[in-house]
């Protein structure tokens, strides 16, 4: 097996350097040979995978944060070769999904050499692919994007902070957002496209998405008053969703979003380049990844 890492040194405010010199430590602890390199700058982890899988690697071992594996994945999508994540990030939400714990890097080391695989969907946001999901709205607003080298907030209670600060300025957009053959016009506070079921610092806002079922679920929270929504959010953010607030849930595999607002779009912790029309959709390409 032909072994790549790819470090994202900044990512998790820093920490990922370290995490990065355990994962060579425990290879090398094993007689394992590997390959690493480090990425310093925007889609340079894109670049280096597709240097590895043009070098023939077959596993490429991701450590890093949402936004490093979505830049990975971006470049070996379609390859056959195989995907580890060891979580390193400020909020670690896919691998959330695939039950890697991110405080138990041994854990998240072992399998990364284990036998377990799944071959998992991948959506596509215009032409970049995506793991985890789209935010649109308050929540992208207030979400820190990028794996940046200086501290975050990462608890779960400041991330609740910054929505309700972001809230009292925040104007909703109108969208319409077209869904195998559902028209929906909303003028809208959150707007969730999802893959996996976690956002934000770990919240399972999307609690039925599935990451093996070829669909895309979406869940939309329509404008409300800011009272009413501080009441709700608690909820909201945990999925208990039910009818004493707006929120409207579909599934579908084929998303047109439009809007004549300026829309604010963060993929996969990464803030999306471009105005709407996002066009999203269930990609024919499937990424293997290694899970417990």
């Amino acid at each position: 097996m032909n072994i790549k890492i790819i470090v994202n040194p900044r990512a998790g405010g820093g920490k990922a350097r370290e995490i990065g010199f355990k994962t060579e430590q425990f290879l090398c602890d094993l007689g394992i040979e590997y390959s690493l390199d480090s990425t310093y700058r925007p889609k340079g982890a894109t670049s280096l995978a597709k240097k590895s899988i043009d070098e023939g690697f077959d596993l490429i071992i991701a450590v890093g944060g949402d936004g490093t594996v979505n830049e990975i994945v971006n470049g070996m999508i379609g390859s056959g070769s195989k995907l580890a994540i060891i979580p390193a990030g400020t909020n670690n939400n896919f691998s959330r999904m695939l039950g890697i714990d991110p405080e138990n890097i041994q854990e998240a080391l072992e399998t990364a050499l284990g036998d377990n695989a799944r071959a998992i969907d991948v959506g596509k946001l215009n032409e970049k692919y995506f793991l985890n999901g789209i935010s649109i709205g308050l929540s992208a607003e207030a979400q820190d994007t990028g794996e940046v080298g200086i501290p975050v907030l990462q608890e779960k209670g400041s991330y609740m902070l910054k929505l309700f600060k972001t809230l009292s300025k925040f104007k909703a957009p109108k969208l319409l957002i077209k869904m195998d053959g559902v028209d929906l016009h909303s003028k809208t506070l959150i707007t969730k496209i999802a893959n996996g079921k976690y956002f934000g610092n770990g919240f399972g806002i999307v609690p039925s998405a599935d990451i093996e079922d070829g669909m895309l679920d979406i869940c939309v929270l329509n404008n409300m008053g800011k009272m009413k929504f501080l009441y709700s959010m608690p909820n909201i953010l945990k999925g208990r969703h039910n009818k004493s607030y707006p929120m409207t849930t579909f599934r579908a595999s084929n998303i047109t979003i439009e809007s004549p607002d300026p829309v604010k779009a963060v993929c996969d912790g990464e803030t999306v380049d471009g105005p709407a029309p996002f066009r999203i959709t269930v990609a024919e390409e499937k990424i293997i990844v290694k899970t417990k």
